[in-house]
């Protein structure tokens, strides 16, 4: 929810596939998602906006979706993404790791 704006999430499950959907856009709305164990992946949905990311730390390219996934098959411990809202839509501001758009 909006409340829980500048909190930080930690995957630790090890089964299924976690995952969380940001609230309605607002802007100066910040998370933080963090990979903790590596037996599931997870994702981070946003069913208002497009997030707009890169699919690697190091890559250039811009990529925009709905729906960002660390898949078990990529995901290392500390994979992590931080994520702000510009009111109209999600960016991301840091990044560990592989997300992919899904």
């Amino acid at each position: 929810t909006a409340a829980d704006s500048c909190k930080t999430f930690i995957k630790v499950s090890t089964s299924g596939s976690p995952s969380w959907t940001l609230p309605s856009r607002t802007n100066g709305l910040f998370f933080t998602f963090i990979c903790g164990n590596t037996t599931a992946g997870f994702t981070v949905t946003s069913s208002a906006a497009v997030i707009h990311f890169k699919t690697s730390a190091t890559g250039t390219a811009l990529t925009s979706t709905t729906t960002l996934t660390n898949t078990q098959g990529t995901a290392v411990v500390g994979d992590a993404i931080s994520i702000v809202c510009s009111g109209a839509s999600w960016w991301i501001t840091s990044q560990t790791g592989v997300f992919a758009a899904s």
